[in-house]
C-alpha cells in the first residue's frame, strides 16, 4: 500500500513538472515576436569630385545623426534614431516578423531627427546638411546580419570668397529656389518646390583671410538649376551688398564651386560690391557656358 502511494506521488509530481515546462521552438526566432535583424551602416563617398575611385568611411566621419525606419506596404513599422556618441552608433537592431519590408536609412548632421512618417516625403526640420541615403527592400525569414552603404543624395554649392570680408558684414544670407528641402527616400530625389534660406555667421577668421560658405538642396532629378540670392548683412540685418545667381547648375552627389567672389574695399559695400566668377567641379564633369 505504501509503495502504491509513493509511486502515485511521483507520478503526480511528474505531471506538474511537465505542465510547467515551456516548449523549445526551433527556427531561429528570438524570444520577442519576430526575427532579429542587425544592420551595420557605412558611407560610400567619392574621395574627390571627378575621381573614379570610391572611399568607404565610417558613418561618424561624415554624419552626426542617423535615422532609420522600416516600412511594410507603405506603413512605418519601426524607427531608430541615433546620434554620434551613442553606444553602437552605426549599428541598427530591429525585431521584425517574417515578411517583406522597405528599409530607409538617412545619415546627416542636422540639429533634429528627420521626420520618417512617410518614406516618400522625408522632412528635414533641423536644417539641410550633407546627407546620405540607403533605401532597399528587405526580406526577413530568419535572424540576419547585414552591412549597408549609404550614398550621398544632395547637391552642394560652395561659394568661395577670395579676400577678407569687411568687418561691417556680420552674416551672409542665401535664399534659393529650384531644389527641394524634402526628400522622396524611395526614389532618392527631392519631391517639393522649396524656397530655402540659410544664414551663415561671419567668423573672425573670415575677416582676416579667404573663406567659403556652403548650401545644400535635394535636386528633383539627377540635375537641375538653382536661383540663389546671396545677401551680405550688417548690424540689425541691414543689407550691405547683394547678388543673384540666376541659374547655378546642381547635380545629385555633385558640388559646384563658385569662385572669385570679392567685396569692395573701403567704405560701405554696395549691391555692386560683389564680383563673381564661376568654376564648376562635379562628380561628373561638365562646362557652364552662360551665367548671370
Amino acid at each position: 500500500m505504501r509503495k502504491e502511494m509513493f509511486w502515485g506521488i511521483i507520478l503526480a509530481l511528474l505531471v506538474v513538472v511537465s505542465a510547467c515546462e515551456k516548449p523549445i521552438l526551433d527556427g531561429g526566432q528570438t524570444k520577442k515576436k519576430g526575427f532579429r535583424v542587425s544592420v551595420t551602416v557605412g558611407v560610400g563617398e567619392k574621395a574627390v569630385a571627378g575621381a573614379k575611385s570610391r572611399a568607404l568611411v565610417d558613418i561618424d566621419e561624415v554624419c552626426s545623426c542617423l535615422n532609420a525606419a522600416v516600412y511594410k506596404d507603405g506603413v512605418k513599422q519601426n524607427v531608430i534614431n541615433q546620434k554620434k556618441g551613442d553606444k553602437n552608433f552605426g549599428t541598427l537592431n530591429f525585431n521584425l516578423p517574417e515578411g517583406d519590408y522597405l528599409l530607409v536609412v538617412i545619415g546627416h548632421s542636422g540639429t533634429k531627427n528627420v521626420s520618417l512618417a512617410h518614406a516618400d516625403k522625408v522632412k528635414f526640420e533641423g536644417g539641410l546638411t550633407d546627407t546620405f541615403l540607403y533605401h532597399e527592400s528587405l526580406h526577413v525569414n530568419s535572424n540576419m546580419e547585414t552591412s549597408i552603404t549609404l550614398e550621398r543624395c544632395v547637391a552642394k554649392v560652395e561659394f568661395h570668397v577670395d579676400d577678407p570680408i569687411p568687418e561691417k558684414i556680420t552674416h551672409l544670407r542665401f535664399t534659393y529656389t529650384g531644389g527641394s528641402s524634402t526628400l522622396d527616400a524611395t526614389q532618392g530625389v527631392g519631391c517639393v518646390n522649396s524656397h530655402q534660406t540659410e544664414v551663415r555667421t561671419i567668423e573672425n577668421a573670415a575677416h582676416q583671410a579667404a573663406s567659403s560658405f556652403s548650401i545644400y538642396t535635394f535636386p528633383k532629378a539627377q540635375e537641375g538649376k538653382l536661383k540663389v540670392t546671396m545677401t551680405a548683412l550688417g548690424a540689425n540685418e541691414t543689407i550691405l551688398a547683394e547678388h543673384t545667381f540666376t541659374a547655378l547648375k546642381i547635380v545629385k552627389n555633385g558640388i559646384n564651386h563658385v569662385r572669385g567672389l570679392t567685396f569692395s574695399s573701403g567704405g560701405q559695400p554696395t549691391a555692386r560690391g560683389i564680383k563673381v566668377k564661376v568654376e564648376d567641379a562635379w562628380a561628373v564633369s561638365f562646362d557652364t557656358v552662360d551665367w548671370d
